[in-house]
């Protein structure tokens, strides 16, 4: 009976002591990692979902940009920050397959973090320059089987490369992988004609489509992309099954330790500014979405860097892909 008491008296205190958490956070500024350079994908999420929060929760928060090492900067220095939600950080799919990559890694995307909600989404499109001769996927298998392709990509180990390898282990074509400074130069050279594929995020490749200098061959949804002309899907494509069905995705972490309350409370604040339509529209005229409410929750985030770990770990082994 003592032993029963002594046990409820330890989760009455563990209910204060959260609920206390969620009444004082935040108590000072929230700083916002984005591990990427500015000007980003990363950063711009960042950015737009800082200034809401910083209305919702009534305290400033600043966006820091500590790029270097593929974002392995920024990530190590929020794995080692006080758990006490003051410190987050806003990630994209490498989060989840860096280890497979580096096997010294100084982070667990698991063991070090705690998620905090999905932010939002973006499809990929395989953009190919307008002079390549194969116009579909199907042409692209029977041109790729005597013609090597080359395909460029934003670094060993970045989603344009594991979407390019992807995509020729499955159509069983010859490329050749061809390494760039990240997405500009090799979208540069893509409209110059001097590289056959790339896999863009459709929000970075939209305008030049739309503009003429590239074509897209397809896009990594059931459903065509809203370019002009449209991209048709690949998920579900005869050829390719669901081989090409993932995105970018973004995610807020915080350090492994944060409070469940702290947690709850910035989930909620995030869910706030996804139920504002006029936030919700910066995203969604740039072909950006955001995850429906049931799929923003902490649970379902956690759920998703899991399956995504899984995934990606076992294709770079698959594949052997070592980061440089």
């Amino acid at each position: 009976m003592k032993h029963m008491i002594r046990g409820i008296a330890a989760l009455a205190c563990l209910a204060v002591a959260t609920t206390g958490h969620a009444q004082t956070f935040p108590s000072k500024t929230i700083t916002i990692i984005a591990p990427f350079a500015a000007g980003g994908p990363v950063d711009v999420t960042a950015r737009l979902y800082g200034e809401h929060l910083s209305r919702t929760l009534g305290q400033a928060v600043v966006i820091e940009n500590v790029g270097g090492a593929g974002g392995m900067t920024g990530t190590t220095r929020v794995a080692r920050a006080t758990p006490d939600g003051h410190t987050l950080l806003v990630h994209q799919p490498a989060l989840a397959f860096s280890g497979a990559l580096y096997p010294s890694l100084n982070y667990d995307p698991i063991r070090d973090f705690e998620a905090v909600a999905l932010l939002n989404r973006t499809t990929i499109i395989v953009v190919a320059r307008n002079t390549l001769p194969a116009k579909s996927v199907a042409e692209l298998k029977t041109y790729g089987t005597t013609n090597p392709i080359s395909m460029a990509h934003a670094g060993v180990g970045s989603m344009s490369h594991l979407c390019t390898v992807m995509l020729a282990s499955t159509l069983g074509v010859k490329a050749n992988q061809v390494a760039y400074r990240g997405g500009a130069p090799a979208l540069n050279d893509i409209a110059a004609g001097h590289v056959d594929l790339f896999c863009s995020s459709t929000q970075t490749a939209k305008p030049l489509i739309n503009g003429g200098s590239m074509f897209g061959l397809g896009v990594t949804s059931t459903q065509a992309s809203k370019t002009t002309p449209p991209a048709p899907g690949l998920v579900d494509h005869p050829l390719l099954g669901k081989a090409m069905d993932f995105d970018f995705w973004q995610m807020m972490v915080a350090p492994k330790g944060t409070p469940p309350a702290v947690i709850q409370k910035l989930n909620a604040a995030i869910q706030k500014a996804i139920a504002d339509p006029q936030f919700l529209r910066k995203f969604t005229e740039t072909d950006v979405d955001v995850y429906p409410p049931d799929k923003m929750t902490p649970q379902f985030a956690a759920g998703l860097m899991k399956s995504e770990m899984d995934r990606w770990t076992a294709f770079i082994a698959k594949h052997k892909i070592t980061a440089n």
